[in-house]
Parts: C-alpha cells; structure tokens; sequence
C-alpha cells in the first residue's frame, strides 16, 4: 500500500477541519514521494508535449481540413497530365443551423466557380450569402497563395457542412423558471480544383437499355453453391 502526496494533501485538511477527532498516525512505511506518483501539474519534468491544453486540441482538431494544402506530390513524369492544383478552404463557427447550410452546400457540386457565385447570388437563403463570401475567400487565396493562373478556371470539386460546436444560453420564463437555450454552429469546407467541372459529378441516371444489360449480367453470375 502506497499513498500518494495528493491524498497526503487531503488527510492533512481533512483534520484541520476536524481539529477534535483523534487521527492514527501513518507509519512511514506507507508513505511514497516519488516522482512517478507525484502530481504531474507540479513537476518540472513534464515535457511540453504533455503539458498541451485542450484548448489546444480543439484548436488542433478544428485545422485539420487546412493540413491539404500542405501537401507536396511528387513531380510529374515526362509524358504524365499534370496534377491540376487544389485549394481547400473553411470558415469556422457560423451561426447558423447544419440542416440549413447543408442544401445550398450540397447545391454548388460540381459547378465551376463563377457559377456557384451567382447561384448563391440569387438565392434567397442567409446560408447562402455565407457560402458565397466563404468561395470568393477561397478563389482570392488559390490566385494569391497556391499558384493558379486563371481564378476563373476553378470548379467545386468538395463541399460540405459539419457542426462546429454550440452556443448555449438561457431563456427566462414565469414563476422564476428557466430553460436551456443550444445553439448549434455550423464548419463548412470547400474544396476548389483547377480546371473545367465534369460533365456529371454524380453518377448519371441509367438508361433502360443499361438496366436490362446489368440485369442480365447480375442473373448469370448467379451460382448456387453446395448443389447437386
């Protein structure tokens, strides 16, 4: 049995407190001060690795999308495409709902960058004003920072919403009553590519022709397995 300084620390308030109650003394036996087993907050030996906040972390966590832009590919071959240049962009804590950020985020895939710009232009959403400022952003930074030619040769290869944590406050109501208030906040992250947008960034519709081929297809690969 080994007692750390901490509880040490305890038991000596605790019978300041209780200055009256007769306390058994602890043989020095029990006692154990090494550094192991010393509060960490206290010794100076705690690497400043160990000693990150999690302030930090979150701060950390919330970068995560921007470490893209560090990326280093290897030179192209003599004979290769060139590898088209990408800018991955975000903007943090907006003040308003995932479920309403999400459709015009979901709105501007694929598209090139002009045209994302003017259909968040006319939308009537306040979300879409924010995607809209949050693109010019990031059609600034791909000219300025990471070397493309044309700002208007750009399309929306990526773009997405996620929560980016919450506003909490409190509603007063009758009788000395009160409620809970949440917020939640909105990321969103865009992801732009050099170059002209796909004709279909989604998989296209099949047609009736196509669905009766993989129909076909799908019935003789058909095997009946541990069959006569």
């Amino acid at each position: 049995m080994a007692i750390c300084m901490r509880t040490i620390q305890q038991l000596s308030g605790v019978a300041k407190r209780f200055p009256n109650v007769t306390w058994s003394c602890l043989s020095k036996s029990y006692l154990h001060t090494s550094a192991q087993l010393q509060d960490s907050t206290t010794s100076d030996r705690v690497s400043p690795e160990m000693k990150r906040t999690s302030t930090d972390e979150k701060i950390a966590r919330k970068k995560t999308y921007l470490k893209y832009n560090l990326i280093k590919y290897e030179p192209s071959k003599e004979g290769e495409e060139l590898r088209p240049a990408e800018v991955v962009h975000q903007k943090e804590f907006i003040l308003i709902s995932p479920k309403k950020m999400w459709y015009p985020a979901v709105m501007i895939r694929g598209m090139s960058i002009d045209e994302a710009i003017n259909q968040c232009e006319f939308s009537g959403k306040s979300a879409a004003k924010v995607i809209r400022d949050v693109l010019k952003e990031a059609q600034r930074l791909a000219v300025s920072s990471y070397n493309v030619e044309f700002k208007s040769n750009l399309w929306v290869a990526d773009s997405f919403v996620e929560k980016s944590g919450k506003l909490t406050s409190v509603r007063r109501k009758a009788r000395n009553k009160a409620t809970n208030i949440e917020c939640t906040a909105s990321r969103y992250v865009v992801r732009l590519r050099e170059g002209q947008p796909p004709e279909h960034y989604y998989p296209p519709v099949p047609t009736g022709q196509e669905k009766l081929a993989e129909y076909i297809t799908d019935q003789r690969r058909r095997r009946i397995f541990h069959g006569l």
